[in-house]
């Protein structure tokens, strides 16, 4: 549990310090690390509110976030390593 906690506090210091380039990769690691890695949507709401353009639709990263979750869970399912 602590471990969860401390990755949670690096991912957001990463989406807030770090250029999107190495924060989309280490969320995707996180996924694979980690089961049912729900907080990945709150670091994507984060990114949004930060990185947003103002546009009318501006939830660019809870959608690769989310892609990533999915692409992940169904992953999973298939690797030998996390049968």
């Amino acid at each position: 549990m602590l471990i969860r906690i401390l990755t949670d506090i690096l991912l957001v210091l990463a989406v807030v310090i770090f250029p999107w380039w190495l924060s989309v990769p280490l969320a995707a690691l996180f996924l694979f690390v980690f089961d049912n890695f729900y907080e990945i949507f709150l670091i994507g709401a984060l990114a949004d509110s930060l990185y947003g353009k103002g546009a009318f639709f501006e939830f660019y990263y809870v959608i690769i976030f989310g892609v990533c979750f999915l692409v992940a869970f169904l992953l999973k399912k298939r690797i030998r390593l996390y049968a």
